[in-house]
């Protein structure tokens, strides 16, 4: 084992409940998409097969976690939450399977899967840094950009800067040779991530400790963040398709 260490001297990560600002979030996407085209849908080389994809053993285990933790999370959290929460996230619930089906038949990245805020840190020249890499795996294009923007982001400035943000990711996307994947193709992406994701705040929300100030806020803002970028983006309209076998992009 070996564990490499480095001093983020005068480096600044933001505070999750907080949010990050515009210009934090432009950094982060212009990086993001470069991480994503390093293994766009090919299977990383022999010596990164340990990476795992979105069909790995390890995952099984997410919708029966994601089934038994919603209950708890809406006692925890609904008087927070839009009047929509408990059928959002129920409907979320019962076809997580096909969700995460429906992205192992997608086009596959190299996915971060917990790109938050806390785990980013920008140095006062522009640098940039990301913490945090134990849960990356092959997953959907979008899973990191839409966790990023819908769940580390105050909801107004999202729906302010959203779309300049995808412009900027697939820009970057086409820098480096990625020339097939446009708008349409993103957003069908960021609508299922957008429910892919809800798995982190749903099981974490269940489980966390709320007698814990900032624990109950963290998750508080994160599934009122979450919750209204999927009804912004009517994310759960592409779950009929999904349940009878049909083309998350259609």
């Amino acid at each position: 084992v070996i564990l490499v260490m480095e001093a983020f001297t005068d480096w600044h990560s933001p505070d999750q409940i907080v949010g990050a600002s515009a210009e934090q979030v432009r950094i982060a996407v212009a990086e993001l998409s470069g991480l994503a085209s390093k293994y766009w849908n090919t299977p990383p080389t022999e010596e990164f097969l340990w990476l795992k994809k979105a069909d790995d053993e390890a995952y099984d285990t997410l919708a029966p976690d994601y089934a038994a933790c919603v209950p708890i999370l809406l006692e925890r959290f609904a008087a927070d939450w839009p009047d929509q929460a408990n059928t959002t996230l129920e409907m979320v619930s019962g076809n997580y399977s096909d969700i995460r089906q429906a992205i192992l038949n997608g086009t596959q990245v190299l996915s971060h899967w917990d790109f938050r805020v806390e785990n980013l840190f920008f140095g006062s020249d522009g640098a940039f840094a990301v913490i945090d890499w134990q849960l990356m795996h092959m997953d959907n294009p979008a899973n990191d950009l839409a966790y990023l923007l819908a769940t580390n982001v105050e909801i107004g400035l999202r729906r302010e800067i959203e779309a300049d943000m995808m412009a900027l990711y697939l820009q970057g996307l086409r820098e480096r040779g990625i020339q097939n994947y446009g708008l349409a193709e993103l957003v069908a992406d960021y609508r299922l991530a957008l429910l892919s994701i809800s798995a982190i705040p749903v099981i974490g929300g269940a489980n966390a400790d709320i007698g814990n100030e900032r624990s109950y806020a963290l998750f508080s803002t994160l599934g009122a963040r979450l919750l209204a970028a999927i009804e912004d983006w009517q994310a759960t309209e592409v779950i009929p398709g999904l349940a009878s076998g049909g083309n998350s992009r259609a």
